[in-house]
């Protein structure tokens, strides 16, 4: 519980610096995203995702109204924003409307899903960076498909599937092998894709797990994912405590489903790191076994 703890307000501080680079002090260009610090900000975004988690947790069932996990969901909360990466935006709200919702605002989801829609469509509508990005996606995707377009962020995620999937339909028993990605993408790219090989991984978990181990890899993928929640679930129909640690292992395996669609996160150290330490924090402490 302590080490859950530690995390929050660890994540917390880093949050808080984000938010005062973002109103320009310490010499920085006022409101600009992203405004992180430390990290980059695609993990920025991850990480405050996976504090907000435990944070609301904390105040809901396992800190018992403590006025400090609020502050934490706050500020947590304001991490992602500040983040301004899609992959941690969507997954965020996916677990919000999946685990968080329906588990603690049951009797009045009728108000708070409706109201959750209209701030997100306002915030889309009214803020030009956000329709700016929408715009994006979709004029990326339409070079990428008709001129083979890889210099921007879905174009260069679009060319590193497509060759992560050739890799695969070379090897689909064993992929490529540990390591050898970035050489087959040495081997495959020229011209204007050779910019994709500035790249060590292709964005996503899954074409990762494709491309290096094969089917063999992304079924014992898949199976990971299977008995977390597998065990989450069954701890949420438990007391309350065991019932929190449920409700967080939830929180966290959907987020890393969704996110890691768009990003290798088991190949960033530091998310590899937040997920194996809240494995060990959810299934042994809600288990009672330290």
């Amino acid at each position: 519980m302590n080490l859950l703890k530690a995390l929050i307000i660890g994540v917390t501080i880093f949050d808080l610096g984000g938010l005062i680079k973002f109103f320009g002090i310490s010499n920085s260009k006022p409101f600009s995203l992203p405004s992180v610090i430390v990290m980059n900000p695609i993990w920025f975004g991850n990480v405050s995702a996976i504090s907000l988690y435990a944070s609301l947790v904390n105040f809901f069932l396992l800190g018992r109204g403590n006025k400090i996990w609020a502050f934490c969901s706050i500020i947590n909360a304001l991490g992602i924003f500040l983040s301004n990466s899609r992959g941690p935006y969507l997954a965020t709200l996916i677990v919000f409307g999946v685990v968080f919702l329906p588990i603690f605002f049951k009797e009045k989801l009728k108000i708070f899903l409706p109201l959750l829609m209209i701030i997100i469509f306002g915030t889309v509508w009214f803020t030009p960076e956000f329709k700016q990005k929408i715009f994006a996606i979709n004029d990326q995707i339409k070079s990428f498909f008709s001129s083979s377009e890889v210099k921007t962020s879905i174009g260069a995620r679009l060319g590193m599937w497509k060759l992560s999937f050739e890799m695969f339909k070379n090897n689909p028993l064993l992929g490529v092998g540990t390591g050898d990605y970035e050489l087959e993408i040495m081997r495959r790219t020229e011209g204007s894709w050779s910019f994709l090989r500035k790249y060590n991984q292709p964005h996503s978990i899954y074409f990762y797990f494709l491309a290096l181990y094969g089917s063999v890899g992304l079924g014992i993928l898949g199976f990971l994912f299977f008995l977390w929640f597998k065990e989450s679930l069954k701890m949420i129909k438990e007391f309350s405590v065991t019932r929190g640690f449920g409700i967080l292992a939830s929180a966290v395996g959907l987020h890393y489903l969704i996110a890691g669609v768009s990003e290798t996160l088991f190949k960033i150290h530091i998310l590899a790191f937040f997920f194996g330490i809240m494995a060990g924090v959810c299934f042994f402490r809600g288990r009672g076994d330290f």
